[in-house]
């Protein structure tokens, strides 16, 4: 029979058996075990040594940088009640097949090639032999890829951005837009009035349901706004009243620098100017109508108009 005198634990167990017995001890200690031999007889003898337990590393290991693409961190955390661990293997498929092995802790990074859900393993070894081994379940979720368009690039107007980000495992949950002028958004499609012309450095950054993120930064040119102008000629009253009240006291279109000539009722000119710039009154003229032509480069009118005293 053997007795194993485990006082860390506190109690002594005794295993009844041949030559060979297996006994797990519950730390690392000096353990005295005594072995008693009885022989058929019925005589016993025994003898008592103390055997020193190493203590056994525990092996382990953080996994960070889950969203792919991109390489998947692995580095180590395991530890020793005494003594050191001197050999770290790693097995990043865990196919029995060590792909590294070094004498200090470090962290690996690992292109696992695609998302989806693979298996590493760390094995370590103390200096006085003993090892532990261990195994984790990584999960690799997949990154959005980020894209956008964007119309209506004029300053002054609201210039509109889409998504075209796609995922192709799990969902787009938030994004976030920065359009380079201190202005910013947290809707899928957004739009933004920029003030001034210039060149912008647009951002896009989109979040998956997993917290993988991706980020678009994309230069936009905004041009300036069209000025419209009219190609109406336009008289903006047909009545005058030349007497320098400043109300209707000069004959005025909307136009000038065009041809401008002014007839009376008996279709004598009384006015005629090759670049009119809206500055004819003539108090002299008797009240009543009077007709007029004008001629642009993009049009010609003739129309009445009536002094009135």
């Amino acid at each position: 029979s053997w007795d194993f005198i485990d006082t860390i634990a506190g109690f002594e167990t005794t295993v009844v058996g041949g030559n060979l017995v297996n006994y797990s001890f519950s730390k690392a200690a000096t353990i005295n075990i005594k072995l008693v031999i009885t022989y058929n007889s019925g005589s016993k003898d025994s003898v008592t040594q103390a055997v020193i337990i190493n203590p056994t590393p525990v092996a382990d290991f953080y996994v960070a940088d889950v969203c792919w693409p991109g390489a998947t961190v692995l580095w180590d955390s395991s530890t020793i009640s005494s003594g050191s661990i001197t050999e770290y293997k790693w097995d990043f498929n865990n196919d029995q097949n060590i792909d590294t092995i070094s004498s200090t802790p470090m962290s690996f990074s690992f292109d696992y090639g695609t998302a989806g859900t693979y298996s590493a393993a760390l094995t370590v070894v103390s200096d006085l032999g003993c090892v532990s081994k261990t195994s984790k379940t990584i999960l690799l979720y997949e990154k959005p890829t980020t894209s956008f368009i964007e119309a209506n690039t004029v300053s002054g107007a609201a210039t509109s951005f889409t998504d075209q980000s796609s995922i192709t495992m799990g969902t787009i949950d938030s994004y976030y837009w920065d359009f380079g002028d201190g202005n910013t958004s947290l809707n899928k499609n957004a739009t933004n009035t920029y003030l001034m012309a210039g060149m912008y450095e647009v951002t896009l950054v989109t979040v998956s349901n997993n917290y993988c993120s991706d980020s678009l930064v994309r230069p936009v040119t905004i041009g300036e706004a069209e000025t419209v102008v009219s190609t109406e000629i336009e008289l903006l009253s047909n009545v005058l009243t030349p007497n320098n009240d400043g109300f209707n006291d000069m004959l005025e279109f909307s136009q000038t620098g065009c041809t401008v000539s002014i007839f009376n009722r008996w279709n004598d000119m009384i006015y005629s100017s090759d670049s009119y710039n809206n500055d004819w009154s003539e108090s002299s003229l008797d009240a009543g109508a009077y007709y007029y032509t004008i001629k642009c480069p993009n049009g010609e009118e003739m129309g009445v108009i009536n002094i009135i005293k």
